[in-house]
């Protein structure tokens, strides 16, 4: 968290709630959060507004592809289409998290395989 008071401080805390308020018929609606944090010093002070960003998850020495590398077979499980020799053959994945542009894979992909992204940009169908 930051707050423009106090600039070039950060604070790192953790999410304890998150609800939604309505915000008016043109406001739409607004998160409200409630997060615990350390002001040991005092600094910071009620009716301040804080910039927020909260890391929803974590992964570390993963196996990732890009994020349009991923699809769907017809019974609706995760796949990709893995290079092996000279044609793609689709192979199920096990997803893990993801923030948008790659994605976690947990199981049926190796480290080292090439998987084809976005085919229909490619000129592959």
């Amino acid at each position: 968290m930051t707050f423009k008071e106090l600039p070039g401080q950060s604070f790192t805390g953790e999410l304890n709630a998150l609800t939604t308020e309505a915000g008016g018929p043109l406001q739409g609606n607004h998160f409200v959060a409630l997060v615990a944090f350390k002001n040991d010093k005092g600094q910071v002070k009620p009716d301040m507004a804080a910039a927020v960003s909260v890391q929803t998850g974590q992964a570390r020495n993963a196996l990732v592809v890009p994020s349009e590398a991923v699809d769907h077979d017809r019974a609706g499980r995760p796949v990709v289409q893995v290079l092996r020799g000279k044609t793609a053959q689709t192979q199920v994945v096990e997803l893990g998290i993801s923030d948008g542009h790659y994605t976690e894979i947990k199981s049926g992909l190796k480290e080292g395989e090439s998987v084809e992204v976005t085919p229909s940009l490619l000129g592959k169908s």
